[in-house]
This record gives C-alpha cells, sequence and structure tokens, in this order.
C-alpha cells in the first residue's frame, strides 16, 4: 500500500511540474505584455503595478501587425480546411474500399512523413516563381495543405478502419449512397478524430515561420510569426511590446482550441452499435 501511495504522489508531483513548465511562459507574456519598458526592468516576473495598454497602442498605430493577423487567419484557415476535406475522402476510400494499388497509395502518402519540409524548399521555390505565385495566399496554402496531408490522411483512415462495419451495411440497406455515408455517417462518427488533425494542422500552420519566411516576402503579405520574429529584432529592447505581439498571436488559437476540446473527450461512436 505505501508503495501504491508513494507512486501515486510521484506521478503528482510529475504532473503539476509540467504543469507549471506550461504555464510559466503563458504567465509571463501576460503580465509583460502590461507593464511599461521602465517598469520591466526592476520587475520582471512580478505583477504590473499598474495595468497599461500603451503597448497595445503602438501595436494599432501601424495596422501592420493586424494585417499579418488576417493573413495567418486567411491561410491557416484554408489550408487546414482543404487538408482535412482531401485527408478524410482518401482516408474513406482506402479504409473502406478494395481497389488495385492501395497499400501501395497508402505506403506511399504516410511515407512523406519522414520528409523535413525545409529539404522541399528549393524545388517549391522554383515552382512556384515559376507559376507566379510567389507572394500570394496560393502558394501558402498549397505548401501547407501538401504538408499537412499525409499525417491527416494516416490518422484519419486508421479511424475510419475503427468503425464498425455494421453501421455502413445498416446504411447500405437504407439506400444510402457512398457519398451519403461519407458526410451523413463517416464524418459525423469521426469528429473527434477530424477535430484532433484540424487543431494539430492549425497549430503547424499557425507557427511555422520557414515557409512564411520565403514565399510571403512582402510585408503586406507577411503572416503574424515571420512578421513577429521581424518584429521582436526591430524592438529587441521593448520585450512588454513583444510579449503583447505574442498574445496577439496566442488569443486566437486559444479561442479555437477552446471550441474544440470536447471533441478530445467525447467518443461519438459509443453506442452506435448495440
Amino acid at each position: 500500500m505505501k508503495k501504491i501511495a508513494l507512486s501515486r504522489i510521484m506521478k503528482q508531483i510529475i504532473m503539476i511540474t509540467m504543469v507549471v513548465i506550461a504555464l510559466v511562459p503563458i504567465y509571463y507574456v501576460f503580465v509583460t505584455m502590461f507593464k511599461s519598458p521602465d517598469e520591466y526592468l526592476f520587475n520582471k516576473w512580478g505583477l504590473p503595478l499598474e495595468l497599461s495598454l500603451e503597448n497595445f497602442k503602438r501595436l494599432m498605430e501601424g495596422e501592420t501587425i493586424f494585417r499579418w493577423l488576417i493573413n495567418s487567419l486567411i491561410i491557416s484557415g484554408f489550408s487546414v480546411l482543404i487538408s482535412i476535406l482531401v485527408a478524410s475522402m482518401m482516408g474513406f476510400a482506402i479504409a473502406r474500399f478494395d481497389f488495385p494499388g492501395k497499400s501501395a497509395l497508402f505506403v506511399a502518402v504516410t511515407s512523406l512523413l519522414v520528409l523535413s519540409p525545409a529539404v522541399l524548399v528549393i524545388p517549391l521555390f522554383k515552382s512556384m516563381v515559376k507559376l507566379g505565385l510567389i507572394n500570394t495566399y496560393y502558394s501558402a496554402i498549397i505548401i501547407y495543405t501538401g504538408i499537412m496531408l499525409p499525417i491527416s490522411t494516416y490518422l484519419l483512415t486508421n479511424f475510419f478502419k475503427s468503425i464498425h462495419n455494421d453501421i455502413i451495411d445498416a446504411a447500405l440497406i437504407d439506400g444510402c449512397s457512398l457519398f451519403q455515408i461519407y458526410y451523413r455517417i463517416m464524418i459525423p462518427l469521426s469528429m473527434p478524430a477530424i477535430v484532433t488533425a484540424a487543431l494539430t494542422n492549425w497549430l503547424y500552420v499557425w507557427n511555422e515561420i520557414l515557409i512564411g519566411l520565403i514565399f510571403l516576402q512582402s510585408d503586406k503579405m507577411r503572416t503574424l510569426m515571420p512578421g513577429l520574429s521581424l518584429f521582436k529584432g526591430k524592438y529587441t529592447t521593448n520585450i512588454p511590446l513583444t510579449m503583447a505581439g505574442v498574445a496577439v498571436a496566442i488569443i486566437p488559437t486559444f479561442v479555437i482550441y477552446l471550441m474544440g476540446q470536447r471533441y478530445f473527450v467525447k467518443g461519438l461512436t459509443e453506442g452506435a452499435v448495440k
């Protein structure tokens, strides 16, 4: 009994430590963004003595950061939407149909997981230059969609395989077409996996810097994270202003996570087959 109790205590200590490690950077951002540069010099970790919105006023002056925010929302939204749509269709076909080359196709798609996006930058850049898509939304959306397709297809294919055949058979008996089975049955039942894949993809695109710097070179088309990296270099000595920019980047992702978190803990297939 003592060993079991000690083991539980150790697990709790480890969990608490991990939570603290995760929350400390967030605490630092949100207490620093309300401070003036002078206050930050002598009070780096404490709560601000007086809440100041001066940093946010300076962010809004040039409207540059909000342009970057809109660019990130557009590119992330369309990239995630297209990648999930294509991956779900591909996963449904691989999981539920027998056709020549199915195994080879699945292996070929999942093998792309080992490729680093950095390896593809030069050929992709040459292709986008020839197509005239540099400094456009299209180049970033196409590239991000291609990068996210392998992992999304892998996750959704395995989830589609776990759905019981009785559900599919019942739908066919009721006269559903294959497309109706896809969007009326498979998609709703697979919503936890879809949301998980979508949130993972969103976090990747939102926080990605390399592709954004190379393919979106103009200040008008730049996304938030590459913009903030340059912003940080410009305001190296003004840490509170930089943290205000970081907060602007954190809030949309936090809101989206709150909207989708229930799908992580709720199994929609529970009780579907008796």
